[in-house]
């Protein structure tokens, strides 16, 4: 009996002893643990090689209303145990295995004998399968309670006393803690990497970023509200912002910092920084918050800024392309009234001098009316090309009149100390060009030009030749250009059509100059001039994109741009723009045309009163037989009825029932071959004109511009009449 005893003992004493080196292996594996995994993975091979024991693993919990657990760890036996067992835990019949209740109850959970414990019924053919005689579950405690558990399986009935329990709930108590340092270190490795991401973004932020204290005192400033106050962040810190704000320099956003403090520290606005980094004058957009912890007291304030210098110009920009699409609308309209209002002047002038008998006063009279009236026929046509809705197609433009015509409108708008020469050598020289983007380069040099000799007056000079290109007396070009004649054969042009210009192999290009004898640029403004947003002007007096605009215009017409300037002694600008050779429509005509007569019966429809009379006059007197309406709708319905009976329709445009365009499609429904003039005193590119591409496609066959004398009528009726009956004879 006393041998028996002092086996026992004997027993006891070599598992205990292997417990304790098993606590101590597992004492240094925690020291040593880099990772939770490895830790885990660590006590498990060190229960199992160092303590003896049959099989070991950890598991980690899941929701506890689920009651998951999942394997996290193992070491011994590793045929798929535990992946058998492990849909049992979240089953409320099956909950009352070691770890289950280890996990529920918070306390180690012991069974002695797994051949005969009820509560290993449902898992005991999977356990004596691999010789699990005997098994312990020890909950992974920390502050909210288990968050997993550790069990440790041996071979034989009986092999947990309580003397190796207790250093295997120490070993427990280690792991855990283990566990709890490596996901504390992890949790600190993460926030420190989010803090250092934080740090760097604001660092990176083109926004202006802030932080002071309830007492005023600056913690944190970025690199952006550095280089926008023009503050040294490092001499800031620890300062307070009312002491910043006194700063004459620099310190105009710190008091705004101090005046939004002392509203209570919530504030949004606008303001404008003067002086700061490099003298500039910006418009800064700012927001200044309280900083809350997580009790929700306020602990800091953020202020965050925004330059939105270029916003603002942008925004005035957009109004301002607003207002010109609005003033370009109303001078459309305006001009449409107007023409119609010509018209009947200009027709009813003429009726009037073929009666008017030679050398009275009457009839000097009327032809002063008619050249006057004339005169404001051009005045319209201005009008209508400076409010152009839509870029037109590029064509055959004479430059020469078109710069001496906006000169005469620009005279107006410009002081008075500001005199205008102008020196067009070349005025019949053609250039392939939108003619209201010419207009606008021109606009903008010449308006350039003038706010240069605003305070002291000066000349503005406006010449126009032909010249051939000399690269070594240009002074700052846009581009670099070739060390050869300026060959216009490289323009691309239609050749299919042949009312277009043919390149011409030529020497020569078309020279527009603007000069002025104003204050002048340095060489470094030169450098920068046609960069957009960049000006001289003072704020509110230029956006800084009239240069810029300028040079894509004219690189965008084949041509270049120069400047030559010295301060004090004025600018010029330089254009070369490529020469074409007129087309067969540009040929010169004789002074006196022939009024051009017939006698068909021509429908003319127009809702003006005056425009009906004169028209009617006008066909009339060219021999044919009118019949006018005033109304689409009551034209069409004539048509209908007597369709065979016309020989030509003109109509107008703009009439309230029916529009022209309309009336030409029911009409050519009717009878296809009908020809059809659209009359409209609209721009083609504005809302209310018509295309001549959506007339062609509606198979009108000319569109007229009102308002038209009586040869100009009577050779273009003649025309369509004459070719149609060529097509019929075809």
């Amino acid at each position: 009996m006393a041998n028996e005893s002092r086996q026992i003992s004997g027993c006891t004493f070599q598992r205990i002893s292997r417990a304790l080196e098993t606590l101590r292996g597992c004492h240094s594996a925690v020291v040593r643990a880099e990772s939770e995994g490895g830790l885990m993975k660590e006590i498990c091979r060190t229960i199992v090689e160092t303590g003896g024991y049959r099989f070991a693993w950890v598991g980690l919990a899941g929701q506890k209303n689920q009651k998951s657990i999942h394997p996290a760890a193992q070491w011994g036996v590793e045929d798929g145990y535990l992946e058998k067992l492990d849909s049992m835990w979240s089953d409320t019949e099956r909950a009352c295995g070691p770890t289950a209740m280890a996990l529920s109850s918070d306390t180690p959970c012991v069974i002695q004998d797994i051949m005969t414990h009820t509560g290993c019924a449902f898992w005991r053919e999977e356990a004596l399968k691999r010789n699990f005689a005997s098994t312990v579950s020890l909950p992974l405690m920390d502050e909210n309670g288990s968050f997993g558990a550790l069990g440790i399986y041996a071979e034989e009935p009986d092999a947990f006393d309580a003397e190796e329990l207790s250093l295997l709930k120490e070993l427990a108590d280690d792991l855990s803690y283990g566990i709890g340092a490596l996901r504390l270190k992890t949790r600190r490795v993460q926030e420190e990497k989010e803090r250092m991401l934080l740090a760097t973004a604001c660092e990176q932020l083109e926004e202006g970023i802030a932080i002071f204290d309830s007492r005023g005192v600056i913690r944190y400033i970025n690199l952006s509200l550095e280089r926008i106050s023009g503050c040294d962040r490092e001499s800031a810190s620890g300062k307070n912002i009312a002491d910043l704000g006194r700063d004459s320099q620099n310190g105009q956003i710190f008091k705004v910092m101090a005046e939004a403090m002392a509203r209570g520290g919530l504030w949004h606005g606008r303001f404008t920084l003067t002086g700061g980094r490099n003298d500039r004058i910006l418009e800064i957009d700012a927001r200044v918050s309280p900083m809350l912890d997580d009790a929700g007291d306020m602990t800091n304030y953020i202020f965050v800024c925004r330059d939105v210098s270029q916003e603002e110009r942008l925004e005035k920009q957009l109004r301002q392309a607003q207002k010109m699409e609005a003033l370009g609308t109303l001078a459309g309209g305006i001009a449409h009234d107007f023409n119609n209002i010509l018209g009947a002047i200009i027709s009813c002038t003429e009726f009037a001098l073929e009666e008017a008998p030679e050398g009275g006063a009457a009839r000097e009279d009327l032809e002063r009316v008619l050249k006057a009236s004339n005169r404001g026929k051009l005045l319209i046509k201005r009008i209508l090309t400076f409010s152009r809705h839509s870029e037109q197609e590029r064509r055959p433009v004479q430059i020469g009149p078109l710069v001496t015509e906006f000169l005469k409108f620009l005279r107006a708008s410009l002081p008075a100390n500001v005199e205008i020469r102008q020196n067009i050598s070349t005025g019949s020289a053609m250039i392939m060009a939108d003619s209201t983007q010419i207009i606008q380069v021109v606009m903008n040099l010449c308006t350039n030009a003038a706010h240069a000799m605003r305070e002291k007056g000066g000349i503005l000079e406006v010449s126009l030749s032909r010249v051939s290109v000399d690269p070594s007396k240009t002074a700052h070009s846009t581009q670099s250009l070739a060390p050869r004649p300026y060959r216009l054969s490289e323009v691309v042009l239609e050749p299919s059509n042949p009312t277009r210009p043919q390149a011409v192999d030529t020497e020569y290009c078309v020279r527009l100059a603007v000069s002025d004898t104003g204050h002048g640029m340095d060489q470094n403004t030169i450098e920068r001039i046609f960069d957009p947003f960049f000006t001289t002007k003072k704020r509110g007096e230029g956006s800084g994109l009239g240069l810029s605009v300028a040079h894509g215009i004219v690189m965008s017409h084949g041509g270049d741009i120069t400047v030559f300037s010295e301060p004090g002694k004025g600018t010029t600008f330089e254009i070369f723009l490529p020469e074409v050779e007129p087309p067969a429509e540009f040929a010169e005509s004789p002074k006196c045309r022939p009024v051009h007569r017939g006698t068909e019966r021509v429908m003319f429809v127009d809702d003006e009163e005056d425009l009906v009379y004169a028209g009617k006059r006008m066909l009339k007197r060219l021999g044919y037989q009118p019949e006018v309406f005033r109304d689409g709708m009551e034209a069409l319905e004539a048509f209908r009825a007597r369709a065979d009976q016309f020989d030509l329709i003109i109509t107008d445009q703009s009439m309230p029932r029916m529009t022209g365009i309309e009336l030409a499609r029911e009409a050519l429904r009717i009878r296809p071959e009908i020809p059809i003039v659209l009359c409209t005193g609209f721009a083609p590119d504005s809302p209310e004109g018509i295309a001549r591409r959506d007339a062609e496609l509606a198979g009108i066959r000319e569109v007229w511009m009102k308002p038209l004398g009586c040869a100009e009528m009577g050779g273009i009726i003649r025309k369509i009449l004459d070719e149609k009956c060529s097509e019929a004879s075809n």
